[in-house]
Protein backbone atom coordinates (compact mmCIF):
# COMPACT_ATOMS: atom_id res chain seq x y z
CA UNK A 1 0.00 0.00 0.00
CA UNK A 2 1.72 3.14 -1.20
CA UNK A 3 0.25 6.58 -0.58
CA UNK A 4 -3.35 7.55 0.04
CA UNK A 5 -5.75 6.09 2.56
CA UNK A 6 -6.90 2.51 3.05
CA UNK A 7 -9.30 1.47 5.80
CA UNK A 8 -10.96 -1.84 6.58
CA UNK A 9 -13.42 -3.08 9.15
CA UNK A 10 -11.14 -5.64 10.75
CA UNK A 11 -8.01 -6.54 8.81
CA UNK A 12 -5.51 -5.29 6.26
CA UNK A 13 -2.62 -7.47 5.14
CA UNK A 14 0.02 -6.34 2.67
CA UNK A 15 3.69 -6.85 1.83
CA UNK A 16 4.75 -3.21 2.15
CA UNK A 17 3.24 -0.23 3.94
CA UNK A 18 4.41 3.05 2.46
CA UNK A 19 7.39 3.47 0.17
CA UNK A 20 11.06 4.34 0.22
CA UNK A 21 9.99 7.61 -1.47
CA UNK A 22 8.31 8.50 1.85
CA UNK A 23 4.83 9.01 0.44
CA UNK A 24 2.33 9.77 3.18
CA UNK A 25 0.25 6.62 3.67
CA UNK A 26 -2.71 6.31 6.02
CA UNK A 27 -4.08 2.85 6.88
CA UNK A 28 -6.22 1.44 9.63
CA UNK A 29 -9.42 -0.05 10.90
CA UNK A 30 -12.66 1.74 11.62
CA UNK A 31 -16.32 0.87 11.97
CA UNK A 32 -18.33 0.66 8.77
CA UNK A 33 -19.66 3.89 7.26
CA UNK A 34 -23.19 2.67 8.04
CA UNK A 35 -22.30 2.25 11.73
CA UNK A 36 -20.64 5.67 11.81
CA UNK A 37 -23.68 7.26 10.13
CA UNK A 38 -26.06 5.57 12.60
CA UNK A 39 -23.98 6.82 15.52
CA UNK A 40 -23.82 10.36 14.12
CA UNK A 41 -27.58 10.41 13.50
CA UNK A 42 -28.35 9.29 17.05
CA UNK A 43 -25.89 11.79 18.55
CA UNK A 44 -27.58 14.59 16.57
CA UNK A 45 -30.97 13.38 17.81
CA UNK A 46 -29.73 13.40 21.42
CA UNK A 47 -28.41 16.95 21.02
CA UNK A 48 -31.70 18.10 19.46
CA UNK A 49 -33.74 16.57 22.28
CA UNK A 50 -31.54 18.19 24.93
CA UNK A 51 -31.93 21.58 23.19
CA UNK A 52 -35.69 21.07 23.10
CA UNK A 53 -35.71 20.34 26.83
CA UNK A 54 -33.66 23.51 27.35
CA UNK A 55 -36.20 25.54 25.38
CA UNK A 56 -39.05 24.13 27.47
CA UNK A 57 -37.18 24.89 30.68
CA UNK A 58 -36.64 28.46 29.47
CA UNK A 59 -40.41 28.83 28.99
CA UNK A 60 -40.88 27.53 32.53
CA UNK A 61 -38.17 29.84 33.85
CA UNK A 62 -36.31 27.01 35.60
CA UNK A 63 -32.88 25.47 35.18
CA UNK A 64 -33.83 21.80 35.52
CA UNK A 65 -36.78 19.44 35.71
CA UNK A 66 -37.09 19.76 39.46
CA UNK A 67 -40.51 19.53 41.11
CA UNK A 68 -39.82 22.33 43.60
CA UNK A 69 -38.55 24.72 40.92
CA UNK A 70 -41.48 23.97 38.61
CA UNK A 71 -44.08 24.31 41.39
CA UNK A 72 -42.56 27.65 42.41
CA UNK A 73 -42.60 28.82 38.79
CA UNK A 74 -46.23 27.73 38.31
CA UNK A 75 -47.29 29.46 41.54
CA UNK A 76 -45.91 32.78 40.34
CA UNK A 77 -47.57 32.65 36.91
CA UNK A 78 -50.94 34.25 36.14
CA UNK A 79 -53.70 31.67 35.56
CA UNK A 80 -54.06 32.58 31.86
CA UNK A 81 -50.39 31.61 31.22
CA UNK A 82 -50.47 28.46 33.34
CA UNK A 83 -51.71 26.21 30.49
CA UNK A 84 -48.71 27.16 28.33
CA UNK A 85 -46.32 26.40 31.17
CA UNK A 86 -47.98 23.07 31.97
CA UNK A 87 -47.75 22.12 28.28
CA UNK A 88 -44.02 23.04 28.26
CA UNK A 89 -43.49 20.96 31.40
CA UNK A 90 -45.26 17.93 29.90
CA UNK A 91 -43.24 18.21 26.71
CA UNK A 92 -39.93 18.53 28.59
CA UNK A 93 -40.85 15.61 30.84
CA UNK A 94 -41.76 13.34 27.89
CA UNK A 95 -38.53 14.17 26.09
CA UNK A 96 -36.50 13.63 29.27
CA UNK A 97 -38.10 10.19 29.65
CA UNK A 98 -36.87 9.23 26.16
CA UNK A 99 -33.24 10.25 26.77
CA UNK A 100 -32.05 7.12 28.65
CA UNK A 101 -33.17 4.80 25.83
CA UNK A 102 -31.45 6.98 23.23
CA UNK A 103 -28.27 7.20 25.33
CA UNK A 104 -28.33 3.41 25.71
CA UNK A 105 -28.68 2.99 21.95
CA UNK A 106 -25.71 5.33 21.39
CA UNK A 107 -23.65 3.37 23.92
CA UNK A 108 -24.54 0.14 22.08
CA UNK A 109 -23.44 1.56 18.72
CA UNK A 110 -20.19 2.81 20.28
CA UNK A 111 -19.59 -0.62 21.86
CA UNK A 112 -20.19 -2.27 18.47
CA UNK A 113 -17.60 0.05 16.91
CA UNK A 114 -15.14 -0.59 19.73
CA UNK A 115 -15.46 -4.35 19.31
CA UNK A 116 -14.69 -3.95 15.59
CA UNK A 117 -11.58 -1.94 16.46
CA UNK A 118 -10.52 -4.46 19.13
CA UNK A 119 -10.59 -7.24 16.52
CA UNK A 120 -8.69 -5.16 13.97
CA UNK A 121 -5.21 -5.87 12.63
CA UNK A 122 -2.96 -4.22 10.08
CA UNK A 123 -0.13 -6.52 8.94
CA UNK A 124 2.83 -5.72 6.73
CA UNK A 125 4.70 -8.95 5.95
CA UNK A 126 7.87 -7.26 4.63
CA UNK A 127 8.43 -3.53 5.25
CA UNK A 128 6.83 -0.58 6.99
CA UNK A 129 8.35 2.69 5.79
CA UNK A 130 8.44 6.09 7.52
CA UNK A 131 5.53 8.47 6.84
CA UNK A 132 2.99 5.71 7.46
CA UNK A 133 0.19 6.55 9.88
CA UNK A 134 -1.86 3.69 11.31
CA UNK A 135 -5.28 4.65 12.72
CA UNK A 136 -7.74 2.63 14.75
CA UNK A 137 -10.69 4.92 15.37
CA UNK A 138 -9.38 8.04 17.12
CA UNK A 139 -6.04 6.43 18.01
CA UNK A 140 -3.11 6.93 15.65
CA UNK A 141 0.47 5.73 15.46
CA UNK A 142 2.89 7.76 13.32
CA UNK A 143 5.65 5.54 12.03
CA UNK A 144 8.89 7.53 11.83
CA UNK A 145 11.37 4.67 11.34
CA UNK A 146 11.66 1.88 8.78
CA UNK A 147 10.54 -1.45 10.23
CA UNK A 148 10.58 -5.02 9.02
CA UNK A 149 7.41 -7.18 9.07
CA UNK A 150 5.10 -5.69 11.68
CA UNK A 151 1.50 -5.87 12.75
CA UNK A 152 -0.53 -3.13 14.39
CA UNK A 153 -3.48 -3.66 16.72
CA UNK A 154 -5.24 -2.28 19.79
CA UNK A 155 -4.27 -3.60 23.18
CA UNK A 156 -6.18 -2.15 26.11
CA UNK A 157 -7.00 1.10 24.27
CA UNK A 158 -3.38 1.55 23.11
CA UNK A 159 -2.26 1.15 19.51
CA UNK A 160 0.61 -1.35 19.46
CA UNK A 161 3.25 -2.11 16.80
CA UNK A 162 4.64 -5.62 17.12
CA UNK A 163 7.12 -7.55 14.94
CA UNK A 164 5.66 -10.54 13.11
Amino acid sequence: IIGGEVFAGTQIECAHLGSSGLEHTLVGCRPTPATQARLHKQQLELTARKKEIGACLAILGVSQLDTQQINAALASVPPDQRATMIEAFKKAYEIAQSLPALEEEIAGIEAEGNSILAAGRVKATQNVYPEVVVEFGARALHNTDARKAHQFFLSEETLVAEPL
